[in-house]
């Protein structure tokens, strides 16, 4: 059995080789998700305050943030998506024990979260194109029919 304390001590290129049954059922912990994040370089944190003259994030609101997750950099892999998407998965079960239909959520980064979380609950998978603006709020192609339910992720 994978544990905490291996995961710890991987580099990416043996995170790139863990699969979704390495972990035997087990949760992720945090630290194994911070350190995911924070060896593809995804994870930013910054000592201090975010309005200080330091190091920080510049959201897209315009609001300051002393930390940012760039999820893209890791859900690329394909391997990580799975693994992250079935944690979703398992807590989402155990909320909500009725089907879901559909998995919805945003384009580019999250792409391949919602198509691995859609296949564990054997869903219809999309995203949610832009607007002109570049904002994610348009619902063009596809149709949720009364009654079917939807998982939105963000």
């Amino acid at each position: 059995m994978l544990t905490e304390s291996n995961v710890l001590g991987m580099n990416k290129d043996r995170l790139r080789l863990l699969r979704r049954t390495d972990f035997c059922d087990r949760d992720i912990t945090l630290a194994e998700m911070i350190h995911v994040f924070t060896t593809f370089g995804a994870l930013w944190v910054y000592p201090g305050d975010s309005r200080a003259n330091t190091y920080h994030a510049l959201l897209k609101s315009g609001l300051h943030s002393n930390g940012f997750c760039f999820s893209m950099l890791v859900l690329k892999e394909s391997n990580l998506a799975e693994i992250f998407a079935y944690e979703i998965y398992k807590k989402t079960v155990k909320l909500y024990d009725k089907p879901i239909r559909w998995v919805i959520g945003p384009a580019y980064g999250a792409a391949p979260l919602v198509y691995h979380l859609a296949r564990f609950f054997q869903a219809v998978h999309a995203l949610v194109e832009k607007d002109r603006d570049g904002q994610p709020t348009e619902w063009k192609r596809l149709v949720v029919e009364r009654g079917e339910s939807v998982l939105i992720m963000n």
